[in-house]
């Protein structure tokens, strides 16, 4: 539930922000990919959102021609891809030997490409793109598979700097995971329904706003207290679930801290191997209760 409500946000926001955007759309594990023109205030957006771990973005099979001085006759074998980022955990790029590109005067060449035109890291190549012919430090080779020809890859920067408009169209974003957490609140029992009501909606409201997603809110009434707290022998208790990021457990606690009528609180993640076993007494227990209707 809480991936198609992050999907909803997201592509909300970005369609009212971001109109340059053309396609958002979600993959499991929270990660999403975007399609479309990616615009410095995407950039921008995206690397301000909470959620995001980390984003690529660039090209994957650039169209532009790009051809090998003095190896003409490859232009049409050539695939040229290019990334703001090479790390293999968020590209899948598998470097041979040497290093990702840092300067706009370096390429990486895939395996196939460099044994071809018996070249070694360290050395150089010239390059013509979109009829701007330059020379390049080869500072490392990456792995291919058959089907993808013979690859270059350049990083974005260096790309814009040849291509002064030059604008990415693909991108993949890594979104933290979301933890199931529970809240144990205790409120001040001597204040009306409507007041205590307020200040669950607030504590929910509060969840929202750092980008948490309520699940369950569960009163248990008024218990009394195992010591008294503010001069009071008994609180109201409520145990409120929700889905959100690491980090919203903490601006949470800040607020609850300084909140009118709370006197204590606790914050805790949830084991999923206990949820589990919560969902599979529940059904269990849902099940004899239809055996002994019938």
């Amino acid at each position: 539930m809480y991936l198609a409500m992050l999907f909803g946000m997201i592509w909300y926001s970005s369609m009212t922000m971001l109109s340059n955007t053309n396609l958002w759309f979600c993959l499991p594990k929270n990660d999403v990919y975007i399609s479309g023109n990616l615009t410095e205030e995407i950039y921008k957006y995206v690397g301000e959102n909470e959620y995001v771990k980390s984003i690529v973005y660039g090209d994957f099979s650039y169209v532009e021609e790009i051809k090998v001085v003095g190896h003409e006759e490859l232009v049409n074998y050539l695939r040229f891809d290019t990334y703001n980022d090479f790390s293999y955990e968020n590209t899948g790029i598998k470097i041979i030997e040497g290093r990702e590109p840092t300067e706009i005067n370096e390429v990486l060449l895939g395996e196939e490409l460099i044994s071809l035109l018996k070249l070694n890291v360290g050395d150089t190549i010239q390059l013509k793109l979109n009829n701007v012919s330059r020379v390049y430090e080869i500072c490392g080779s990456f792995q291919t598979v058959a089907d993808q020809g013979l690859k270059i890859m350049m990083s974005t920067k260096t790309v814009k700097d040849i291509i002064p408009d030059y604008v990415p169209k693909r991108g993949y974003i890594q979104l933290y995971d979301m933890n199931k957490y529970e809240l144990a609140l205790i409120l001040n029992a001597k204040i009306e329904d409507e007041a205590r009501a307020k200040v669950v909606e607030k504590v929910e409201e509060y969840i929202g706003r750092f980008g948490g997603t309520v699940t369950d809110v569960d009163e248990w009434g008024k218990r009394r207290l195992a010591y008294e707290i503010q001069k009071m022998r008994e609180g109201f208790y409520y145990f409120i679930r929700f889905d959100a990021a690491p980090d919203c457990p903490a601006e949470l606690e800040r607020r609850l801290r300084i909140m009118d009528n709370v006197l204590r609180f606790l914050c805790v993640k949830q084991d999923p191997k206990v949820l589990q076993a919560e969902v599979e007494a529940a059904a269990r227990a849902e099940a004899e209760v239809e055996t002994e209707a019938e």
